[in-house]
């Protein structure tokens, strides 16, 4: 089967520092992808490069429709190709690419991301920010707003009966008139990927969904993860540091250090991958005697250390005035 989403050496350069090197991979249909590894280890900046918050150096970035297939970085940032020059048409599409180009085709395209850091509009009710969410989805046209027409307010109501499906899914309906600035950490995250899924996406990336949850918000996050792809025929992306949450629920995992990818596969795979193992836990130095020479670290017995000596306890010292208080008459 086509892969929904195609990474093909995709890098990043920030300066002189290279974040991203020729990174690949690729996102299957249906699927929940997880994109782990340590801190700094560019898996943000894929998520960025992906979105169109940023102009990867180079590479290529490909989302598989049933209408065809969707190049995002040409689609955000266009590039005019030698061969443009000599076609009046492709030169004029590109232009005009180049004009209306932006990180808003990619929504377009059917893709959604959350952030680390989450980015609602704290001053609007949990409903505004749902509906804010969907503007491409509803009628547009000035005059048709002016004048209330059929076609408007049909797609009006869409909209609404769309955000509310999406809050009693989750179990918001109660705070749809709450200002989301309002609301507990753990709703802010859950409001977060909601207005998400309410672009109507066929990929949505999750940029560490469980940072700053408690255990049992994190299973709740887990289980809903998991009926949006069993239900809503919706592909997951993820970055996530919670192995616990990445191992249950992952059907491919992708693992990245120093930008570049190290080892792909399965969750059970990945697990006593050396390469992986590496990444996360280092390597353990030579002890003397072992190959490569090093140092021994010397292993003192507790019974041959010396005994603590006993810290002297201060003297007594009771105060005459107070000892026969009870003593003393009114």
């Amino acid at each position: 089967m086509t892969p929904l989403l195609t990474v093909r050496d995709l890098s990043m350069h920030f300066g002189g520092v290279a974040a991203l090197q020729g990174v690949t991979f690729t996102v299957a249909r249906g699927a929940i992808t997880a994109i782990i590894g340590p801190n700094g280890a560019g898996k943000t900046t894929v998520f960025n490069c992906l979105t169109g918050f940023y102009a990867a150096a180079a590479g290529v970035v490909r989302l598989q429709r049933e209408e065809g297939e969707i190049d995002l970085m040409r689609a955000v940032h266009p590039t005019l190709q030698p061969r443009d020059y000599l076609n009046p048409r492709a030169l004029a599409r590109q232009a005009y690419g180049w004009m209306t180009g932006g990180t808003h085709k990619v929504v377009r395209a059917g893709v959604a991301r959350t952030f680390q850091n989450v980015r609602l509009f704290r001053d609007m009710t949990v409903l505004e920010n749902l509906l804010v969410a969907q503007h491409r989805l509803v009628e547009r046209r000035l005059w048709a707003g002016i004048l209330r027409t059929r076609e408007y307010l049909a797609a009006e109501a869409a909209a609404l009966d769309r955000a509310v499906a999406w809050l009693e899914l989750f179990g918001m309906f109660e705070d749809a008139n709450r200002l989301a600035g309002e609301l507990p950490y753990g709703q802010q995250r859950r409001l977060e990927i909601i207005r998400a899924l309410c672009t109507d996406p066929v990929l949505l990336c999750l940029d560490e969904p469980a940072a700053g949850l408690n255990p049992r918000e994190t299973q709740a996050l887990s289980r809903m993860i998991l009926r949006l792809r069993d239900h809503h025929d919706l592909t997951i992306l993820l970055i996530e540091h919670d192995m616990n949450l990445v191992m249950n629920i992952s059907d491919h995992v992708v693992v990245l250090d120093h930008g570049e990818v190290i080892a792909s596969g399965t969750p059970a795979a990945m697990q006593g991958h050396p390469a992986v193992l590496e990444a996360y836990l280092g390597v353990a130095e030579p002890v003397d005697g072992a190959s490569g020479g090093g140092l021994r670290e010397e292993v003192v017995p507790v019974s041959s250390l010396p005994p603590v000596p006993p810290k002297p306890r201060p003297p007594l010292i009771i105060d005459p005035s107070v000892a026969d208080i009870e003593a003393c008459p009114p």
